[in-house]
C-alpha cells in the first residue's frame, strides 16, 4: 500500500464508504456539538472541497501554510488562536462509533479535560499513553517508541481530548510558547511536561470502540473489521 497517505489525505481514506474526517464531522453535529473548526494543510483546497459537500452544517477553516514544517503543534495553535474556548480536539484519523461520541460527551466530564484511550497499552502498539490512578486522574502521560515493560498499566491513547475550562488558557499559552520554540513535535508535549499544572481525567472509551491508524496495515485491518 506504500505510506498511508501519500496519494490520498489519510483524513479522507474510506471506511464503508465514508472518508475518516466526513464521518467524525456527521458524528459530532448529530451528537450535538454546535461549532467545529477544520485545520487544513496537504492539499487544501481538494479536502475543503470534499468536506464541505458532504458537511450537514457549516464549517470554519483555518489553513496551516506552514504544514511541512509542522509535526502537528502548529496546527493546534491556529485553530486555538481562531477560537481559544474549551474544546474537543480530534484528529482526523480516527474512527469512532456512535457509542465513542456519547462517552466523550458524557455530561459528568464537562467541568474537566479529559484524555481518551482504547484500552490497554500493548505490545504492537507505540505512540501517547497514559497512566490513571482509581479515581481516573493522570498521573502519567508520554509518547514511547516501543512498549516496555514499566508500562504494563498504561493506556493507549486514541488521539482525542477534551480541552476543559479550568484548562483553556493556560494550555493554549503553553502551546503557543512550545509552538514558538520548535515545531517539530507533537502539540500534546506541553501538556506532558505541565501535567502538574494541567489536572485532567482519564476515559477509557475502548469496549465503545475508538481505532486511530497509522500504517497501511492497520488501516485494512479497520477496514476488514468494520466491514465483517
Amino acid at each position: 500500500m506504500g505510506v498511508l497517505g501519500e496519494q490520498e489525505p489519510k483524513s479522507l481514506l474510506p471506511i464503508q464508504g465514508e472518508p475518516f474526517a466526513t464521518r467524525l464531522i456527521r458524528q459530532a453535529f448529530e451528537h450535538g456539538v454546535d461549532d467545529i473548526t477544520v485545520v487544513l494543510g496537504f492539499r487544501a483546497d481538494y479536502v475543503r472541497a470534499r468536506l464541505e459537500e458532504r458537511s450537514p452544517k457549516r464549517l470554519t477553516f483555518v489553513v496551516n501554510e506552514r504544514w511541512q514544517d509542522d509535526v502537528n503543534i502548529h496546527s493546534l495553535s491556529l485553530a486555538l488562536a481562531a477560537d481559544p474556548s474549551p474544546a474537543f480536539v480530534v484528529e482526523a484519523d480516527i474512527w469512532m462509533s456512535d457509542a465513542a461520541w456519547a462517552a466523550m460527551l458524557d455530561p459528568s466530564d464537562a467541568d474537566h479535560s479529559v484524555w481518551y484511550s482504547r484500552g490497554p497499552f500493548v505490545s504492537t502498539q507505540v505512540g501517547g499513553i497514559l497512566r490513571a490512578d482509581a479515581a481516573r486522574d493522570v498521573t502519567d502521560l508520554r509518547i514511547v517508541p516501543s512498549w516496555q515493560p514499566e508500562y504494563a498499566g498504561h493506556e493507549k491513547l486514541v488521539g482525542v481530548t477534551k480541552i476543559g475550562p479550568g484548562e483553556a488558557e493556560a494550555f493554549t499559552a503553553l502551546l503557543h510558547a512550545a509552538r514558538d520554540r520548535s515545531m517539530k513535535q507533537y502539540w500534546l508535549m506541553p501538556w506532558i511536561d505541565n501535567l502538574a499544572a494541567l489536572p485532567c481525567k482519564a476515559r477509557d472509551l475502548g469496549s465503545a470502540r475508538a481505532v486511530s491508524v497509522n500504517t497501511p496495515e492497520e488501516y485494512q485491518r479497520l477496514v476488514d473489521q468494520v466491514t465483517t
